[in-house]
């Protein structure tokens, strides 16, 4: 009696231990040598910065293939071609967004290619291409279930994005640029100041989540062709729509950034993610919000974690500590 027991016992043991062993949340993949980190095929596409803020909110990072092994099983979830972690946005190489000192590589032949501009890593039947980020892929995102909670902590109905540092959220601007700063300053916030085409990619990426969004004001004040952030921080980028869209007299006036898609036209041009500027105390009526940011808080254990791989700038900018930064052809 007791012989023939034994081997359904040994079953249940072996399947509350293989639960046990399952930490990934649900329909979430463990990796295969290591179940404390789990992978997400999502089939729908979105920009490598769309992608990586998703994998953000839910705690991890777009998925660093630090090995043929790994490569292999990214391989299996079912996605012919999707966006890795890699990117040449933060130090000039490709580098993993994680932070990860990771060089193993797979690039196809030619690449990578060689380019000033913005370039992301997409895996395309199992090799590394390098890709115009504002593409649109599926991706995976990658969560190591090691890690304390590193998730920076804005007020409800705020969106963090690692790629800025920044919490971010839309009030209205009825139409006038103090109205709109007053309203950002109630909440111990600014109008939205950018410093980089990463930063200005992701608020674009933003504003695209928001239907019928055709620009959002900004925290920039111009005036005799003389421009400043209007929270104190440098003027150290632009993208104008044309020479004409910083005015020459002695008004002032304010920068919408015109939001992406193809069809948004003014005097019958398309101004996809550049910047226009406008009367600040006339805005034309069409109900642009006005988007107001500033910095999180961060749990004593979420900077601990965030230490180890990231640097906090200046501007309270995260970005990834290079340890090994550059993986190669």
């Amino acid at each position: 009696m007791y012989s023939k027991m034994t081997p359904l016992f040994a079953l249940v043991l072996f399947v509350n231990y293989d639960l046990l062993l399952a930490q990934c949340p649900l329909n979430w993949v463990s990796d295969r040598t290591n179940q404390d980190i789990c992978y997400y095929a999502h089939t729908e596409s979105a920009t490598w910065l769309s992608a990586e803020m998703d994998c953000v909110r839910n705690g991890g990072h777009l998925v660093t293939a630090s090995s043929g092994f790994v490569s292999s099983q990214l391989q299996n979830l079912g996605l012919s071609s999707f966006w890795l972690g890699g990117t040449n946005q933060y130090n000039g190489g490709y580098s993993w967004v994680d932070g990860s000192n990771s060089t193993y590589s797979n690039w196809a032949s030619g690449q990578p290619v060689s380019s000033t501009s913005s370039m992301c890593v997409s895996n395309q039947n199992g090799k590394w291409y390098s890709t115009n980020c504002n593409q649109n892929y599926p991706y995976v995102c990658k969560l190591d279930m090691t890690l304390p909670n590193s998730c920076a902590a804005c007020d409800d109905g705020w969106v963090f994005s690692a790629v800025t540092g920044k919490c971010y959220t839309y009030v209205s601007s009825q139409n006038s640029f103090y109205t709109a700063r007053s309203q950002c300053q109630q909440y111990q916030a600014d109008l939205v100041s950018i410093h980089s085409h990463v930063e200005n990619t992701f608020i674009t990426d933003l504003n695209n989540m928001k239907q019928n969004m055709t620009g959002v004001l900004t925290g920039l004040v111009c005036s005799n062709s003389n421009c400043t952030w209007i929270d104190g921080t440098p003027f150290d980028y632009e993208v104008f729509f044309d020479q004409y869209a910083t005015p020459f007299d002695g008004n002032q006036w304010c920068a919408v950034i015109v939001a992406d898609g193809g069809s948004n036209t003014f005097d019958g041009c398309i101004q996809d993610q550049t910047w226009n500027t406008f009367s600040c105390s006339n805005l034309p009526d069409y109900n642009w919000p006005a988007l107001c940011q500033k910095n999180p808080t961060f749990p004593t254990t979420a900077i601990k974690a965030l230490k180890k791989n990231y640097q906090f700038e200046n501007s309270g900018a995260i970005r990834p500590i290079a340890k090994n930064p550059k993986f190669h052809h």
